[in-house]
């Protein structure tokens, strides 16, 4: 089966969503998914595992911020007859408007993956004039787009159900596909860059990811100031920033003495050594429909603590660090049971062995390729069946 994957961007700098294509697409080829990435802009993974003979960029033209690429409808004329299925991923933007139209117009079976973009913290919680524009582009756009699709694809019944919630989403196919981590590469002693090295006898924690107000980095550097963390332990927080955030950021910490270290983004080596290294993941969140990054720390043997709002906590166990954004939580953590090791050696063990088996990433590939089988070959989407994944709570169609 031949698939393209639509994404807005083909820059890791801008989000998480085209790294998740990539993973889908090189992990399902080993249960006969072909994949393609059509993306707007240049290539911007340094450790793509996919040919470069599938990846398609498009240049960017104006309005650079909706995506808009003068190529992109030209391109899908010409080539999208030849995919047995195109998913769309992301929502609000250009190529899923474009790729619709289409789609609709070449009578192309497609599905949306949202990616969390519908959750209610994304339509509701940055403010009045987002909220208001995402309310428009719904009515105008982003609801004629999700009607139409033969799938709509969710990483967590969470999201799912959020999602419902949000918008009025008419009824058919809505598949609960989550992600999986791969095997841990061998342990690395030294980083590329030097400025990424922990001395010997400190210890880290780390933050990974975009640095963004929706991560809640602020709420997490005022809670490790409050905590008033020894001098060994260290905060290093690493992933693409905007200028302006961090900014506000360096203000938070200016003049005091604290170890808080920014290090842009990292990924291949640096990215591994850093999972390692550090004793702690932490991810206070205010939404995460999923939350990759918590399975790779924990198959890096790093211990996690994130919040609530992390929907992946939905499949962690009874003694995982599942704290409430309540500054005070968090203060408390740092002081008390992130410093001790004897916890964090066991908290370690048994995610380990009770939340990693869920995810393995064949098991997960294996399942994915399934529900692609299903979406695109199986006609009426209401005479599908369902297809369970090896955890009975993960439901993939």
């Amino acid at each position: 089966m031949k698939i393209l994957h639509v994404v807005p961007s083909l820059d890791q700098m801008d989000g998480g969503v085209i790294r998740a294509a990539l993973e889908l697409a090189v992990y399902g080829q080993e249960f006969g998914i072909r994949s393609e990435i059509l993306g707007i802009g240049p290539l911007n993974i340094p450790d793509c595992k996919l040919p470069c003979e599938a990846i398609h960029s498009l240049p960017l033209d104006q309005p650079r911020s909706y995506r808009f690429s003068k190529h992109l409808k030209p391109w899908l004329r010409e080539r999208v007859s030849g995919f047995d299925g195109v998913v769309l991923h992301g929502l609000w933007l250009y190529p899923n408007w474009a790729t619709h139209l289409i789609c609709k117009e070449r009578r192309q079976k497609y599905a949306c993956f949202p990616h969390g973009m519908l959750d209610p913290w994304p339509v509701n919680g940055q403010g009045h004039l987002k909220r208001w524009k995402k309310q428009l582009y719904w009515r105008g756009r982003e609801g004629k787009i999700l009607d139409a699709a033969d799938s709509i694809f969710f990483t967590t019944q969470r999201e799912r159900a959020l999602a419902s919630a949000t918008f009025r989403i008419h009824s058919h196919q809505r598949v609960v596909t989550p992600f999986g981590v791969s095997d841990t590469p061998k342990e690395l002693v030294e980083p590329s860059r030097a400025e990424l090295k922990v001395p010997p006898g400190h210890k880290a924690a780390l933050f990974l990811g975009r640095v963004h107000p929706k991560k809640n980095v602020h709420f997490l550097i005022d809670a490790w100031l409050r905590a008033d963390m020894p001098p060994l332990w260290h905060l290093i927080i690493a992933g693409p920033i905007d200028k302006s955030y961090q900014q506000s950021l360096q203000e938070l910490i200016h003049s005091k003495r604290c170890n808080i270290h920014f290090v842009g983004p990292v990924s291949g080596d640096d990215k591994t050594y850093l999972l390692q290294r550090a004793a702690w993941f932490l991810l206070p969140s205010k939404q995460e429909n999923f939350g990759i990054a918590v399975l790779e720390a924990i198959s890096h043997g790093c211990a996690v603590a994130v919040s609530n709002d992390v929907y992946l906590t939905d499949q962690l166990h009874a003694q995982s660090e599942v704290l409430p954004l309540h500054d005070e939580s968090w203060i408390e953590f740092m002081r008390t049971r992130m410093q001790d090791e004897g916890w964090r050696s066991a908290l370690c063990k048994k995610d380990q062995e009770l939340v990693l088996p869920k995810f393995a990433i064949k098991d997960i590939a294996q399942a994915w390729a399934a529900t692609l089988h299903q979406v695109f070959t199986v006609a009426p989407r209401s005479e599908m069946n369902p297809v369970l994944s090896h955890d009975p709570g993960l439901e993939y169609v």
